[in-house]
């Protein structure tokens, strides 16, 4: 009856080691024991497939950056941010004669953006610093993984986890406006939060600190929510003059609209609330994204690769 049992735990662990899962060390000493059992080969195409994906280093630490994020109660924290946004627009729409029910879109779109982009920058930020400081880089920076793995796969974990906390986001913005409406916000506030993912790794491999990394994120998603109006603002200002500090701000702001995303393009409060919102609005947010995630990602490879960790 023992062997039994010993043979049925064996082959069970033999089938989790093909499918590459985890085991323990007290599994790994019970397969260390020579077993007389005739174990039979694992499916070859599954294994070799799920063996290939669990093994490769950039899903390895995409994964990872996963399970931070749900260590931290990332999840948890996106539910009080919907419980939150969906109880101030039930109380402040009580507050209006007329058109409650857009003001309260209003309210619950303005909250979910900005609790989304201010939850997934301190994330990205703080887990981020921890494995700097635990010296978790130099660790798997010390195996034969290229840096360029290492941040892919943490831009494509920080990814996931954005993704997660758009479509809750998503879900209670259906709660106020028609399904395509939601749809079209969810996405495009999906590409914002990518945006500042890509952004605040950057932040991070440049100062090292919490305080400034999150101070440069909060003023770049300001500056880029803000930049149309701003170049309103300096191409049609009151007063004109032709001086030479007119000038200045002319170069200037025309510089930062140059630099800068459009992020007043990306998840807009009129789609929920007049329902403007159509498929080829995507086009331009998509491209945005993939564009600045690019040079995001390259100028924070540049400042990789010439650090010494």
């Amino acid at each position: 009856m023992l062997a039994t049992r010993r043979e049925q735990r064996v082959r069970a662990m033999y089938h989790r080691f093909a499918r590459c899962e985890p085991l323990n060390a007290g599994c790994r000493a019970q397969l260390s024991v020579p077993v007389s059992v005739s174990l039979p080969p694992p499916r070859p195409f599954v294994s070799k497939l799920i063996g290939v994906m669990w093994l490769s280093p950039l899903l390895i630490l995409s994964r990872l950056a996963v399970a931070e994020a749900l260590r931290n109660r990332i999840i948890w924290l996106t539910g009080a941010i919907l419980l939150l946004a969906f109880l101030a627009a039930e109380f402040f729409g009580q507050l209006v004669l007329t058109e409650f029910r857009e003001f309260q879109a209003a309210i619950a779109a303005w909250i979910l953006r900005t609790s989304a982009v201010v939850v997934i920058a301190t994330f990205v930020v703080t887990a981020s610093l921890r494995e700097l400081q635990d010296k978790g880089v130099e660790l798997v920076l010390s195996l034969p993984i290229p840096r360029w793995v290492y941040l892919t796969a943490k831009l494509l974990g920080f990814s996931v986890v954005s993704l997660i906390v758009a479509a809750a986001c998503t879900v209670m913005a259906m709660v106020y406006a028609p399904l395509d409406q939601a749809f079209v916000w969810g996405i495009t506030l999906a590409c914002e939060l990518v945006i500042v993912v890509a952004f605040c790794l950057l932040c991070l491999l440049t100062f090292n600190q919490v305080t400034s990394a999150l101070f440069a994120a909060a003023l770049f998603y300001a500056a880029a929510r803000t930049i149309d109006s701003i170049v309103l603002m300096a191409g049609n200002p009151i007063s004109r003059t032709d001086g030479t500090a007119q000038g200045v701000i002319d170069v200037l702001v025309a510089a930062l609209a140059y630099l800068l995303p459009s992020l007043s393009q990306f998840a807009m409060t009129e789609w929920l609330v007049y329902h403007t919102a159509d498929g080829s609005q995507l086009v331009p947010v998509l491209v945005q994204t993939l564009v600045y995630v690019a040079l995001l990602t390259a100028v924070s490879l540049f400042d990789m690769y010439r650090k010494a960790f």
